[in-house]
């Protein structure tokens, strides 16, 4: 009988640890939210190369603004595809620099951005027929892809080592995407040429 009585002891024990833990990770994810609560100053916010992307509201008066007289040489080297059905947060955050740095004053032909896709990221580079296969919704990318590289503004390479561990060749790539031999050596290859490295 005192063993019954233990055993049920114990396990509403372990039920109520259980619940205060499982009550735990909620109010964390409750009062630790990704992003704060919206501010009460509004900001408006444009799209002056990149059209409908990587949006930014400039700033002038700023502690750190980019020189104007600068070359920006910047590898995106992107690994990860959170959310598969919206844009890449990568490829928006390449917009984006486009953007701000055309705000700033920097001229087109000091801006040399190259982005390098592999891992998870992979799945972006590849053509709508595919992408509708994967995650059964046109590839979310595509425009921006073209916008990224229509008229320079950015050079957008594929690892062939992922795409090979998928099962796939360059066939099935967007059109705007080629090929590198891998992300490893591409990443080397850019940052010897003075590149700096932003990771998403």
């Amino acid at each position: 009988m005192k063993k019954n009585i233990w055993l049920m002891v114990s396990v509403a024990l372990l039920f109520a640890a259980c619940s205060q833990s499982q009550s735990n990770t909620q109010s964390q994810k409750k009062s630790s939210p990704h992003m704060p609560p919206k501010g009460p100053v509004h900001f408006t916010f444009s799209n002056p190369v990149i059209k409908k992307y990587g949006e930014e509201h400039y700033f002038k008066q700023v502690a750190v603004q980019p020189d104007t007289t600068m070359n920006y040489k910047i590898l995106f080297f992107i690994v990860k595809n959170d959310h598969p059905k919206k844009v890449n947060f990568g490829l928006e955050h390449m917009a984006k620099m486009i953007n701000l740095l055309h705000d700033a004053g920097v001229k087109q032909d000091h801006i040399h951005l190259v982005g390098i896709m592999t891992g998870r990221a992979t799945a972006c580079t590849v053509a709508d027929s595919l992408y509708q296969k994967i995650y059964h919704i046109n590839n979310p990318n595509d425009t921006l892809l073209t916008e990224l590289t229509n008229q320079g503004h950015a050079k957008l390479y594929v690892c062939s080592q992922a795409l090979a561990e998928m099962g796939y060749d360059g066939s099935y790539l967007n059109h705007n995407i080629k090929r590198a031999l891998s992300a490893i050596t591409t990443v080397a290859i850019y940052q010897l040429k003075g590149y700096a490295m932003l990771k998403f």
